[in-house]
């Protein structure tokens, strides 16, 4: 399976919130010789970034049953030739399962453009979320 992982730093911002940092780092997951992406960094970003609002929605529903929770996760996922998404899991996660299981929901639901090189793309994103 070649693919390549981009690892986005998220970091909580906006109260408490999600927001995405600046320059994530392009790693390769296929040896071998260097390839170019498949998708843009920023292909990644914008699509994750009109998701954003959902992505807050998990974390703060939960915030009305628990004031205190905060955490992180790491979300794993593999965009298809077509654009869609296959997989969503959680690489690391210190939040309750809901909000796990809500998150990757959203991530499932997510359609990129298509990779130029009609291959995949493995990429991570982590988020921090801190209450308040």
């Amino acid at each position: 399976m070649r693919g390549v992982t981009w690892n986005m730093i998220v970091v909580g911002l906006c109260a408490g919130l999600v927001a995405c940092a600046e320059e994530p780092i392009p790693t390769q997951e296929a040896a071998g010789a260097q390839e170019a992406p498949a998708l843009e960094r920023t292909q990644i970003d914008d699509t994750v970034r009109r998701h954003l609002n959902q992505v807050r929605y998990c974390y703060q529903r939960s915030l009305v049953r628990d004031p205190s929770i905060a955490g992180e996760i790491v979300v794993k996922f593999v965009v298809e030739a077509d654009g869609s998404v296959s997989s969503a899991t959680a690489e690391e996660a210190t939040l309750p399962d809901e909000v796990v299981d809500c998150i990757l929901g959203v991530f499932d639901q997510m359609v990129f453009p298509e990779p130029t090189n009609g291959g995949i793309v493995i990429s991570t994103y982590p988020f921090v979320f801190t209450a308040g």
